[in-house]
């Protein structure tokens, strides 16, 4: 198990930092603690690291070392599945995951000797990062960003102030000037967003009974209208192709929209504040979103939306001295260094009081999406595959769907994301 976990690891790592007197040695090392972050991040926590084995509490913890690994926030759960015993002593991950960290234990809580921490995380973080973590009476994890989403950019030599109010404008400046838009229309995290603004539900609901199910109603009029949209703008059968031939949306990794806006074939698209870092200037994100037309109406565009946050390993040796640390690193001064940083909207109330919060586009795109978000909690099995494929066949060429097999599709869509799940 040990070995599987160390390449998982070697996968997805970039890099390793670390803080303190101690060597970096390993994660046997009594006196060490790891902490798992995204790649973006790790100069923050590296600095955080030494200043908490150098000043934190008069030193007390002077003798450790903070390990620093880059480690991708939606890996957590996987990985430290693996072997607990061998994952980080703190690791951040997405709101998405903490449901199912808490059901297998992952992720210790903030009761007991503890409760203080829970007491801090309710009076320091904005209301709305509280629900997901917070299961009854118990806390279960550090709120540390409030940008767990993906917003829209574009390029401010291209579109004015007035194309951006609508995608149908986007959508077809891009088209007659023969550019690309990048959207991860394969994707459940973005596709889902034609199903989320047509008014569709994806999510588990308790019936009176208490019982679990779970609600989705895309095989229906309004999720007909979300798919025919979708297809309109993603097919090659309804035309929407620049000369016929040569897509206007394209799909999207980290890299497209950085790379397409520096050779110019890109002029928008849509992803999340991690990518700010690598986009020349004239690539900005809106402040609000374009409308999405469903049917004849051009709707307020909706799509998923959750907080990222530190968790603290219940299996590794110095649970209490990891305690300290993750509250160390997500407090106000590390939520300010993490945004100064990366530009990662923070939740600590004072930090998003501060005027350079105030005054960042980033921050202004961002709660526009925190005001038209879905809540970004658990789904079912075969949710992301089943979005997965409905989109990669909306693009097919070969066997693809068709406007008219759109109905049919959503049947399968639909009957897929269930799985074994009680429907409500």
């Amino acid at each position: 198990m040990k070995k599987l976990l160390s390449v998982l690891l070697a996968s997805a790592t970039a890099v390793t930092a670390c803080a303190g007197l101690a060597a970096c040695d390993g994660a046997e090392n009594s006196k060490e603690l790891v902490i798992w972050c995204p790649s973006a991040a790790m100069a923050v926590y590296t600095k955080l690291g030494e200043e908490f084995v150098s000043t934190y509490n008069d030193g007390a913890y002077k003798d450790y070392t903070i390990k620093v690994i880059a480690h991708e926030e939606g890996n957590a759960e996987t990985d430290l599945g693996v072997d607990l015993t061998q994952g980080a002593d703190v690791y951040f991950t997405e709101g998405g995951q903490i449901e199912r960290l808490i059901t297998k234990k992952y992720i210790q809580p903030l009761t007991g000797k503890y409760a203080k921490y829970a007491e801090t995380v309710k009076s320091d973080n904005t209301e709305a990062a509280l629900p997901t973590i917070t299961k009854g009476e118990t806390v279960y994890a550090f709120p540390a960003t409030a940008d767990n989403t993906w917003f829209f950019w574009y390029d401010n030599t291209f579109f004015d102030e007035d194309d951006i109010v609508s995608f149908d404008k986007v959508f077809k400046k891009a088209q007659e000037a023969n550019k690309h838009i990048a959207f991860a229309y394969d994707n459940g995290w973005y596709n889902t967003a034609w199903f989320m603004t047509a008014g569709c539900t994806m999510d588990y609901v308790v019936d009176s009974s208490g019982t679990k199910k779970y609600k989705i109603d895309v095989d229906s009029e309004k999720g007909l209208l979300a798919a025919q949209s979708l297809h309109t703008y993603v097919s090659k059968e309804t035309g929407m192709f620049a000369n016929g031939e040569n897509p206007v949306i394209i799909g999207c990794d980290n890299a497209t929209i950085p790379n397409g806006a520096k050779d110019g074939s890109v002029v928008a698209g849509f992803q999340g504040s991690w990518i700010s870092g690598d986009l020349p200037a004239k690539i900005v994100p809106a402040a609000k979103a374009p409308k999405i037309k469903i049917g004849e109406e051009e709707k307020e565009m909706v799509n998923f939306f959750t907080y990222k946050y530190a968790g603290v390993n219940p299996a590794r040796k110095n649970v209490d001295i990891a305690m300290e640390l993750a509250a160390f690193i997500t407090n106000e001064a590390g939520q300010a260094a993490r945004f100064e940083a990366t530009a990662s909207n923070p939740t600590n109330k004072k930090v998003v009081a501060s005027d350079a919060v105030k005054e960042s586009p980033i921050a202004q795109a961002i709660a526009d999406r925190a005001a038209h978000g879905y809540s970004q909690l658990s789904q079912t099995a075969d949710f992301w595959s089943s979005f997965e494929t409905f989109g990669k066949n909306l693009r097919l060429e070969t066997g693809a769907t068709t406007y008219a097999g759109l109905a049919d599709a959503l049947k399968l869509l639909q009957v897929g994301v269930l799985g074994d799940e009680t429907p409500a």
